[in-house]
């Protein structure tokens, strides 16, 4: 579902299938990297599940399913700019598309290192839906 998900997004700016499907294989090498035990395709998963039942109030779902699947890209725990480093890799890839959010992305991206409350509501809905699994069960949070 996730990799169907993101494909649709990606092709109503690239007509590139040959390079959509790359975005989306890097996108899943890194989140399944066997060193992340959370910020992995899980995670992902349960950011999209939990969005499915508030996307109504999302003012540019776009720009957050984009955010959405690149703000963990760059994950490693002992460095303190995985963020940033997601956000430069989010803008590498999708500046070869037509998608002419950018700035607005790497905003929301970069917002996932601190959490804290912003002007923007579509910010604060990612923020929300990245600590979404602290919320679930018990059983649910060992699950992602």
């Amino acid at each position: 579902m996730i990799k169907q998900k993101f494909l649709n997004l990606i092709r109503k700016y690239s007509s590139n299938e040959d390079y959509n499907l790359e975005c989306w294989i890097e996108i899943e090498d890194n989140y399944l990297s066997k060193s992340r035990h959370y910020h992995n395709l899980e995670h992902l998963d349960n950011m999209i599940s939990e969005l499915s039942k508030i996307q109504s109030e999302v003012k540019d779902l776009d720009c957050l399913l984009f955010a959405i699947y690149y703000h963990d890209i760059i994950y490693k725990p002992t460095k303190s700019d995985n963020e940033h480093q997601s956000a430069l890799r989010f803008e590498n890839r999708i500046a070869k598309t037509s998608f002419n959010k950018l700035s607005k992305c790497i905003a929301q991206i970069e917002a996932t290192k601190e959490h804290k409350l912003s002007d923007d509501n579509d910010t604060n809905i990612l923020l929300d839906l990245d600590l979404s699994v602290l919320g679930k069960s018990t059983e649910e949070y060992k699950k992602i």
